[in-house]
């Protein structure tokens, strides 16, 4: 593991930012944005074998345990 990332956990948070930079900055309609947001929920269960609100807690803004997708990593 290189040097700049301190654990498994900090790799995965940086790989959802970057799909979400190149990807999700980039869609135009709503419906699609949804889309995207809860594939990035299902995947992080299915592949990357933690929970999506979990390993971001901390875009928590609201401390409900949910971090939605008009966090400010979103935009």
């Amino acid at each position: 593991m290189p040097e700049t990332i301190l654990d498994v956990p900090s790799l995965k948070r940086l790989w959802i930012h970057e799909v979400l930079r190149v990807y999700y900055d980039r869609l135009i309609d709503d419906d699609d944005r949804h889309w995207l947001y809860e594939a990035l929920q299902e995947i992080c269960i299915a592949r990357l074998e933690e929970d999506f609100h979990q390993l971001l807690i901390r875009l928590d803004l609201d401390g409900d345990g949910i971090v939605r997708n008009n966090s400010s990593i979103f935009h």
